[in-house]
């Protein structure tokens, strides 16, 4: 059982979405107001995300190329090394 807990502010990270895999970094974790349970903010290296850090006017984190942030459930993190084999960025 993957938790958000097992993550830390500024590891690197593989998040997989709807897009495919994308390496970044993680910004956030914890509560939101748009869903219940814990959510890991990711900016990611390229601009392939879906927001900037926020939600409907809330600000979770900051990223710095504009529409690259993502918020993920933590069963859709990896290491970089254990998913390298299947990235596709």
């Amino acid at each position: 059982h993957v938790t958000a807990e097992l993550f830390c502010f500024g590891q690197r990270v593989v998040v997989r979405t709807n897009k495919g895999m994308h390496r970044g970094t993680v910004r956030f974790i914890g509560p939101t107001g748009f869903a219940p349970g814990h959510w890991v903010g990711v900016e990611l290296d390229t601009d392939k995300g879906i927001n900037d850090g926020s939600h409907k006017g809330v600000r979770y984190f900051s990223c710095e190329q504009g529409k690259s942030g993502v918020f993920a459930r933590a069963f859709n993190l990896f290491s970089p090394s254990s998913s390298s084999s299947s990235s596709s960025s």
